[in-house]
């Protein structure tokens, strides 16, 4: 029997999967470089090959739909707005015109200036964003080389696709025989990859670096969607209890569904709004799905990756298309949050410590027409339903006075103008450093809801990179110096009469939400993955019971002593979470 093989990496969509792995191995073109004497000529070759390019995407995107009725299928349009580049096209034409190269060359050579922009950031987010250029790119080449037809590949039924990384078109054509599982080589839970996997239900895991180089077509494969492992040629015992695990786990998902339509309030009474994050205008229609009350914190950096900066029209479209479709509940707006280890693509400025640097509100504020534009689309977007802004990384009041200082001139332009919006917009602020939360009680004054980001802020109140392999045993979000901050924020907002919530992981972490409500948090977000299963912890609760633990959780010296405690009496009186803490591997 063939040696038993344990692979970890990111654990990109939920769910226990065993098959039979199928290698897919890279499409690649060679493209040799020629002089052409036809320069226009050589310019309409490449302007047909752009327009049957984008012809093919966008039934390819349709036909998505169709198949999976998902919204997701809307990640095409990320690869549409690269073929339609203004500064892509234009370079690519440029080097016709000028070194008289042929176009597929010519189309190489300015999609490389784009991929060497995304390649060394430190951004997940960002970084990810390669593989919809390169998809592109084989698109554009076979249509450029004579339009040779696609190969699809033959996969049987069930099987476990195995990839160094995998294009969205690719994950597209798995859908045909219905596939078990995805592991790959790159990726992260930001890529395209991961997102279509999770809004078809198929457990992958990503991230693994040489899952292609250990495995072989027919391989016996194990994919732990949850634990961020893979398993391959599994031992009879470890096959038994992983089939057992995934009927365990359906059984549970199946558990979860009527948690959809239920309130999310303790069993004395207490309410939390429990909302959605999104990092894509699509994944709205999962929110609606699960029955979430409204968008927590809908991040804007998507529009911005691209080599040209999105103008208002197209972010007008997207942020009143959210706030359409969730109203009467409310769409919490995040400025753009780039900059810094998020770098723009189209900036040429890197810093020596980004996660200290030139980022979000501090970017923005520098670059006042890029702000500007936002945030009057965003006002626009008010008209068509509850819209609310919300500042990224605060760490003083004077960001917020500026800000306020500009979306006072857009409002009394867009009046002059009897341009509709709602005049009593709400102003909030990320607190995600400990200055932001020292000072909440001040800062409450000046804005209308704080919203805890408690990944960044357990990064930089413990000084650690939790994507740093030596010092990412620091990061603890139940360290007590985070629980102190967060209860002095709510405490703050409170005060001032304001609400506070948490749209961070802690958010959606059963060790730490009956902590939170112990603190009074009046709402968390999370990924629409996550509702139901939050519902069910909150519902199995009482906040009697929460404010006891806030109290006791204080007074440890240690996040472990604190997650020790909270698992103690967890396992001791509430079941319903011990499952909770089960399904994920917890426990």
């Amino acid at each position: 029997m063939p040696k038993s093989i344990t692979l970890y990496g990111i654990a990109a969509s939920p769910g226990i999967a065993l098959g039979r792995a199928k290698v897919i191995f890279p499409r690649e073109f060679e493209i040799i470089e020629y002089e052409i004497t036809d320069i226009e000529n050589e310019i309409r070759r490449f302007r047909n090959a752009l327009e049957k390019t984008e012809k093919q995407l966008e039934q390819l995107k349709k036909e998505f739909l169709k198949r999976t009725e998902s919204k997701h299928a809307g990640i095409f349009d990320a690869q549409l707005l690269i073929l339609r580049d203004e500064k892509l096209i234009n370079s690519t034409i440029k080097i016709i015109r000028e070194k008289k190269r042929n176009a597929e060359y010519a189309f190489k050579v300015a999609l490389e200036e784009i991929i060497l922009t995304f390649k060394d950031l430190e951004s997940d987010y960002l970084r990810e964003r390669i593989a919809d250029v390169k998809d592109v790119a084989l698109r554009m080449f076979r249509n450029l080389l004579g339009g040779a037809h696609e190969k699809e590949h033959e996969i049987p039924e069930g099987s476990i696709i195995i990839a160094h990384d995998l294009a969205p078109s690719d994950t597209f054509h798995f859908l045909k025989p219905k596939i078990a599982g995805i592991a790959t080589d790159l990726g992260s839970k930001l890529s395209h990859t991961s997102i279509l996997a999770r809004a078809l239900g198929i457990p992958a895991v990503v991230g693994l670096r040489n899952i292609v180089s250990n495995v072989q077509d027919g391989n016996e494969v194990i994919i732990d969607g949850n634990q961020g492992r893979v398993i391959i040629n599994p031992d009879e015992a470890t096959h038994r209890a992983y089939e057992k695990r995934r009927k365990e786990l359906l059984e549970y998902e199946k558990g979860l569904r009527g948690f959809d339509q239920l309130p999310c309030v303790t069993m004395d009474g207490y309410e939390i709004e429990l909302s959605s994050n999104i990092d894509f205008v699509e994944e709205v229609e999962e929110a609606i799905k699960h029955k979430s009350k409204g968008i927590g914190l809908m991040r804007t950096e998507f529009l911005f990756l691209r080599s040209t900066l999105p103008n208002e029209e197209e972010q007008f479209r997207a942020y009143s298309y959210v706030a359409e479709k969730v109203q009467p509940y409310s769409v919490i707006i995040r400025t753009l949050d780039l900059g810094g280890d998020k770098i723009f693509p189209m900036g040429d400025f890197r810093d020596a410590n980004p996660f200290l640097g030139w980022r979000a509100i501090r970017f923005t504020l520098r670059h006042k027409d890029i702000m500007r534009t936002q945030l009057r689309a965003i006002l626009r977007a008010s008209k068509f339903g509850n819209v609310k802004i919300m500042l990224p990384m605060i760490t003083h009041l004077n960001e917020i006075l500026l800000t306020k200082e500009i979306i006072d001139e857009l409002m009394n332009e867009l009046k002059k103008k009897s341009i509709p919006f709602d005049e009593n917009i709400e102003l909030g602020i990320m607190i995600e450093t400990p200055s932001a939360a020292i000072c909440a009680q001040k800062l409450a004054n000046y804005i209308d809801f704080f919203s805890i980001g408690s990944n960044d802020l357990t990064q930089y109140t413990l000084a650690c990179d939790r994507a740093n392999p030596r010092v990412s045993y620091l990061y603890n979000p139940l360290h007590p110096a985070i629980l102190k901050l967060i209860k002095d924020t709510i405490d703050a907002a409170h005060s001032a009469d304001k609400w506070a919530g948490v749209c961070g992981e802690m958010a959606s972490d059963p060790l730490a939400i009956p902590i939170l409500i112990g603190f009074g948090i009046d709402e968390l977000s999370v990924p629409p993955l996550f509702l139901a299963e939050v519902k069910k912890v909150v519902r199995s609760l009482t906040r009697t019971e929460c404010e006891e633990f806030a109290k006791t959780v204080l007074d440890f010296a240690t996040g472990e002593e604190v997650s020790a405690y909270m698992l103690k009496e967890i396992e001791a009186k509430f079941p319903e979470i011990q499952q909770v803490l089960k399904m994920r591997g917890v426990v």
